[in-house]
């Protein structure tokens, strides 16, 4: 359906941020893509609930930009979920993106980090603090901040 489309074309644009930069010679701790994935739970369980279609957002997400099978998204969303639940902020995380991701990949981050909120066509307010927060810490300006959500409403 309608939702499928848009979640493609999203999942074009994470194939360009999620996918490791070249070049590091710096050892990861975590993988980038866990980050994110955290970091994409972390607004699906601000209403202290992830919602069914909030995790088929998140696994088509793995399954299209990475080519990962049913069980492999499921066991990284699994392993995001169990990093999440053990950690005591979004801090780690925050900063593994903001040495590894431009800020045009940033600004996309917070994108999908709306699509995920608005996955219900409702964005909560703690789903709202939390982005908020999230682009606080990974140092997105305020009006991209605002334009990634009106996109977001925009694609409804």
């Amino acid at each position: 359906g309608r939702s499928i489309r848009i979640c493609s074309l999203m999942f074009s644009k994470l194939k360009n941020w999620l996918l490791p930069k070249k070049n590091s010679d710096k050892p990861k701790e975590i993988d980038p893509i866990v980050a994110s994935l955290t970091l994409m739970l972390e607004v699906a369980w601000a209403d202290h609930d992830i919602s069914n279609e909030e995790k088929r957002i998140i696994l088509a997400a793995l399954q299209e930009t990475f080519d990962k099978t049913t069980d492999e998204a499921n066991d990284l969303f699994d392993n995001a979920v169990s990093l999440h639940k053990d950690s005591v902020g979004s801090y780690h995380y925050t900063k593994l993106i903001n040495e590894q991701f431009s800020y045009e990949d940033k600004k996309e981050i917070i994108f999908v980090l709306w699509q995920i909120a608005y996955s219900d066509q409702h964005i909560d307010q703690w789903e709202e603090y939390t982005i908020r927060k999230l682009a606080d810490l990974l140092h997105v300006d305020h009006s991209d901040f605002i334009d990634a959500k009106l996109r977001t409403k925009q694609k409804d």
